[in-house]
């Protein structure tokens, strides 16, 4: 989940990540209520669905593998996300 500084970035962070070789993608959460399934369901929604739809814009997935991650890559990764910590911006 990025953090609010980061908030609407997901497609440049993902970009940045996937140039390292990270496969990455939006996560499998957020607004459930997007998603074609809920045609066939019946349900009532009471009130904002604001965490869920900041889940939707913001939430990030790294995939994984069962073999470990070089650590150049790693050491990449980490100075990335000190570089966003400290700026607070991509």
């Amino acid at each position: 989940m990025l953090r609010k500084e980061f908030e609407n970035r997901r497609e440049v962070i993902a970009e940045q990540l996937k140039d390292l070789g990270f496969e990455c993608r939006p996560i499998a959460a957020g607004n459930f209520i997007k998603n074609k399934v809920v045609d066939y369901s019946n349900f009532e929604v009471h009130g904002e669905l604001e965490s869920a739809e900041y889940i939707d814009s913001n939430g990030l997935f790294i995939g994984n593998h069962h073999y470990l991650i070089s650590t150049p890559r790693t050491n990449h990764l980490q100075a990335i996300a000190k570089g966003w910590h400290k700026r607070g911006s991509c």
